[in-house]
């Protein structure tokens, strides 16, 4: 036991009494693992019956009633997996009523249903509609409502490689200092679909410097962090074209938070065009390159006509 004891103690006073340089490798031997699992779990998520990849299809709700089903004859027209006809939604302001046709099984929290009430995504946890290995569900976006489809089989699975980066750089995990505006504001943002904004709301920008020059981007607040819709040098050519996203922690008193750039990600976008996503504003372009977090390539994104 004494043996134990004395050997842990020379690791603990040799590890403490590292040169800067050495301190600084083991840093990054943290640092290294910390983005190595922040990465999987990434991967994760998009893998996730619900995550991005399987996303197949986005339509637009009209006032009335519309039907759907994969038959040509209907309003909404689904995949080939689907049934000729699946039923129909009556939108009526912001109440949407489904009703499904007599001998179609369709679910809803594991029971069977012939009519319900969708919840949308902005009210709560969404109504979750299954027909085998398809699922469905109401989303609102400004007062405006659509379908969101989902494949759990859909090939992007099975045919995804993961998604290209850039390597690890402590570089460009920087400290920002928070600036609030006087009173938080609603900032109109576009998004990848014309005529559609994304309006969140803005406490303040983040100042910080990279390469020596100093930059901001403008925040929006997102519960417990502040998300950040930016494009730099990159965008375009090794990164995606409308943006990344990063998420920042939220400032302490005195204002310091720390962006990590190795975290910036492609948005849901990148990877189909069922997505609504923000585009970076031009208030968050930046005019140097931040070679840091996920790359784009065109391998990602899947396209299947099929199912508009």
């Amino acid at each position: 036991m004494l043996t134990r004891w004395f050997a842990l103690s020379l690791f603990v006073v040799a590890t403490a009494c590292t040169d800067g340089t050495r301190g600084n490798a083991v840093m990054t031997d943290a640092y290294q693992a910390e983005i190595a699992q922040w990465r999987a779990d990434r991967l994760e998520r998009l893998r996730e019956p619900y995550g991005w990849l399987n996303l197949v299809g986005f339509y637009w709700l009209e006032p009335g009633v519309q039907t759907l089903g994969s038959g040509a004859d209907n309003s909404i027209r689904l995949p080939e997996s689907a049934a000729a006809r699946i039923g129909s939604i009556s939108l009526d302001g912001t109440e949407a009523i489904l009703k499904i046709e007599p001998g179609v099984a369709a679910t809803i929290e594991g029971e069977a249903v012939s009519s319900a009430l969708l919840v949308p995504d902005t009210a709560g946890e969404p109504t979750d509609v299954r027909l085998g290995t398809l699922a469905f569900r109401l989303i609102e976006r400004n007062g405006d409502y659509a379908l969101r489809l989902w494949d759990f089989e859909h090939p992007a699975q099975k045919g995804f490689a993961g998604i290209p980066e850039f390597a690890t750089d402590l570089n460009y995990r920087v400290r920002g200092t928070f600036e609030a505006y006087e009173s938080p504001r609603v900032v109109r943002v576009g998004t990848v679909i014309e005529g559609l904004d994304y309006l969140p709301e803005s406490p303040g920008i983040l100042r910080f410097a990279i390469h020596g020059e100093e930059q901001t981007l403008e925040v929006y607040a997102s519960g417990g962090s502040f998300f950040i819709v930016f494009a730099d040098a990159t965008t375009g050519a090794s990164t995606y074209p409308a943006g990344r996203f990063l998420y920042t922690e939220l400032p302490d008193e005195s204002g310091a938070t720390v962006i990590d750039f190795n975290k910036a990600y492609n948005p849901p976008c990148a990877f189909n065009e069922f997505a609504t996503c923000p585009i970076a504003s031009g208030r968050n372009r930046l005019d140097v390159a931040i070679s840091a977090g996920e790359k784009y390539s065109d391998d990602l994104h899947v396209d299947d006509p099929a199912t508009h």
